[in-house]
Parts: structure tokens; sequence; C-alpha cells
């Protein structure tokens, strides 16, 4: 089977609500992976209470059988519930419910939602992880509690301060993604979106209007506003004169050294930090 018998043939298509998707195009054409997944279970078969990989969106959609879902409210949401429901902020409370899944419809699960699903019957469904730009910022969490873990790792082993492989490798050993592929994701994303448009007017470039919808004209805007502002964020925690705090909160991801390493080339990561702080100012000159 080649590349374009999977393409002209596809075993399926994504259903239109969940196309916009930041994570699986990239990893397919630049990395060889990526998120999608078909599960099979028998009935009574469980998947125990987690939240999904990266802080990701996911959703699943029921090809046969059926299965039940449990959903547990974000403490933040429930709280807000609560509150602007007229009641008190209980102590250690959580909100909970139950989605019965049939065969033929699909399940959106939020960002760092907590779940469980049992399978009444045998169930064969198929499942994307992904992430879009109003997400991002929770996928750099994630990635930045995971990085640190690593250091922590590469401290305890004795690996060298400066060895940003070992550290882009481990890191995407644990969750499938390093620093350094989040980062050209969102840049790759980012150039994408402003090919549309004429930098000089802020109007689809050529004429185009992206997909011919003003909604998707807002929605291209959106995406453009916060891709730049999470390169942003990463561009101006990386500072190399910052000292790498040992707290999250403060960690120095050392962007420019791990694309460095990913690349191979102190040059081709310069030219990448470049590029981000072109567009980022790009934004800024045109918002």
């Amino acid at each position: 089977e080649t590349e374009g018998n999977r393409l002209l043939f596809p075993l399926y298509v994504v259903p239109s609500i969940f196309e916009r998707d930041i994570l699986n195009p990239f990893l397919r054409k630049y990395f060889g992976g990526d998120y999608r997944f078909t599960y099979w279970g028998p009935a009574a078969s469980s998947t125990a209470l987690h939240s999904d990989v990266l802080n990701s969106f996911s959703w699943s959609f029921n090809v046969v059988g059926e299965k039940d879902w449990t959903f547990f409210c974000p403490p933040s949401l429930a709280r807000e519930s609560s509150l602007n429901g007229g009641g008190e902020e209980a102590e250690g409370e959580s909100i909970s419910f139950v989605i019965t899944q049939h065969e033929g419809e699909a399940i959106f699960v939020p960002s760092g939602w907590q779940h469980e699903v049992r399978n009444i019957k045998e169930t064969l469904s198929i499942n994307h992880n992904w992430f879009t730009a109003a997400s991002i910022d929770k996928v750099w969490e994630c990635i930045m509690i995971e990085a640190k873990s690593v250091e922590d790792e590469c401290d305890q082993w004795g690996i060298p301060s400066n060895d940003w492989d070992a550290r882009e490798t481990m890191l995407r050993g644990c969750i499938g993604l390093n620093v350094s592929m989040y980062f050209f994701a969102l840049l790759v994303s980012l150039v994408q979106e402003i090919s549309l448009f004429d930098s000089s007017s802020m109007q689809p470039a050529h004429g185009l209007q992206p997909k011919g919808s003003e909604d998707n004209f807002d929605e291209c805007l959106f995406n453009i506003h916060r891709l730049s502002h999470q390169l942003e964020c990463m561009l101006k925690q990386s500072p190399s004169s910052m000292s790498g705090s040992k707290s999250v909160d403060h960690y120095n991801p050392h962007l420019a050294q791990r694309l460095s390493a990913t690349l191979m080339s102190q040059e081709l990561a310069e030219r990448a930090f470049d590029l981000a702080n072109q567009l980022v100012q790009w934004k800024e000159r045109g918002f």
C-alpha cells in the first residue's frame, strides 16, 4: 500500500467539525507518526480514569457497539458552575456525568477532562487525539511539566546538562512530542495561516477568502493571534542568558539549544528562531 493509495482511498473521513488539526498532519508529513487509533474491546471491558495525552482534545467514533463514558468536570469549572448556580463552593466537590455512546455516534473529549470508559457491548471505535490553536497553551503546559521531569531524571543519571539531544529524545519517548516538534508544528501552522493574507492590507491574498466563509475568515484571524502569542511566549521564555530554574513555572526550555540539537545545526536553529520572531512581529504590525 502506497501513501498515494491511502490518500485516494482512505478507510474513513474525519468529521468536518474535527478536521481542524495541527498535530496529526504535521506528524504524518514530517515524522511519520500520528495520534490516530482504532480500539476494540469486548463487553464489560473498560479504560480506567485518565485524561488524554498532551492535554489534547480527542474524539471517538463508534463503528459498532455501545459504551458508557463517565466524565469528571475539572475543579475550576465545577466551582464556576456552583457559584453561577447560586450555591456555595464545596471543598473537594466534583461534578460527574455519564453519556451512553451508541453505534454511529461520536464523542468529543475536551482538553484536560478526566474520564473513564466501559464497553457495554463488544465495541470497535476510531479515535483521534489532536489540538488546535484554541488549546495550544494547554499542550505547552503538559510539555513543560514533562520536560521538567526529564530534566530531573537526567540530573539523577548524570547526563550532561548540555546534552539537549538526549533530553529531546527522552521527552518524545514519554509523550510522543518534544519541544522542537511542538515549536515547528506551531510555526508551520502559522505560516499556512498567514499565507492566506496580504500583510500590507490584512486582506486575504489574491482575493481568496479562507474556505469562502466569513466565519472561517474570523477563525483564521483567531488562529494567527493564538499561534503568534504562543510562539512569542516560547521565545521570551527561552533567553540564552536565563539560568535554568528547577520550578516548572520558571523553567527555561532552552529552545535555541533544543532546536540546534534536533536540526544538528546551530545556523538552521537560528534561522528558525529568526523566522518565528519575524512572524510574531508581522502579527503585531497587522493587528
